[in-house]
């Protein structure tokens, strides 16, 4: 399209980034095929070969005029995309009500205690603080899971590393609990995840977002019209 070209019905739609950007100089005479090419945005983005009648240019195609295979793999993959971007957007702006502090979880499991002083503490999750120096000589070297879980079963094997690591001695607490037991609490999925939608509303990414949600929608009406008129173009039999 050149400068002062009127724009094409659905062209400026939202391409977003599922599609890898090409380099627009593409021989299509030196290639089985013609690369079908969709022009977003001034730039060409490449769905791959098909045949196509002889062009002298790679074939420029609004989103909406697409074959339907082509159409439809384009539409799931875009919106895929505005979903997961969503998602990231609700994540930014989630919060989970701390769990009570009468909570099992959150109770001292054992207590690492060096020349009489304890210096760190763990909890029935597997949690673990304490003194600044202690933590950092701890830092990434202790397990982050057992057996692809959390629990007193990693804070026990977390206790027995800190306390090799540190020179200290393990000393089990009063209110520690086993692995079954923990394993039977309510899980912590239950708690309601709180999302800040004004605050997310607010947002420009939110703000963008909406536009590209937008010209989904947009590229969609051109498509009922475009297949309308082609509907409406077939010679009546």
């Amino acid at each position: 399209m050149r400068a002062g070209d009127p724009t094409p019905p659905g062209a400026g739609n939202t391409f977003s980034d599922v599609m890898q950007e090409n380099d627009p100089a593409i021989d299509a005479e030196n290639s089985e095929g013609t690369p079908f090419i969709v022009s977003f945005q001034d730039k060409l983005y490449n769905l791959g070969k098909i045949t196509l009648h002889k062009m002298p240019d790679s074939a420029r195609i609004n989103v909406a005029e697409l074959p339907e295979d082509k159409y439809q793999s384009f539409m799931e993959n875009d919106k895929q995309h505005l979903d997961v971007r969503e998602k990231g957007l609700e994540r930014r702006y989630s919060s989970r009500p701390e769990l009570p502090e009468n909570d099992p979880r959150t109770k001292t499991y054992a207590t690492i205690v060096v020349g009489g002083r304890v210096i760190a503490t763990i909890d029935n999750q597997g949690c673990i603080g304490g003194h600044d120096a202690a933590i950092a000589r701890l830092n990434g070297r202790l397990p982050d899971e057992v057996n692809g879980t959390n629990g007193p079963a990693l804070a026990k094997a977390r206790a027995e590393a800190a306390a090799a690591i540190l020179g200290g001695r393990i000393v089990i607490s009063s209110t520690a609990i086993s692995q079954p037991q923990f394993n039977a609490l309510p899980s912590l999925d239950a708690l309601e995840t709180l999302i800040d939608y004004d605050a997310m509303k607010n947002d420009p990414d939110f703000q963008q977002l909406e536009k590209m949600r937008e010209n989904y929608r947009q590229i969609e009406l051109d498509r009922a019209t475009y297949l309308a008129k082609q509907q409406a173009e077939q010679p009546v039999a």
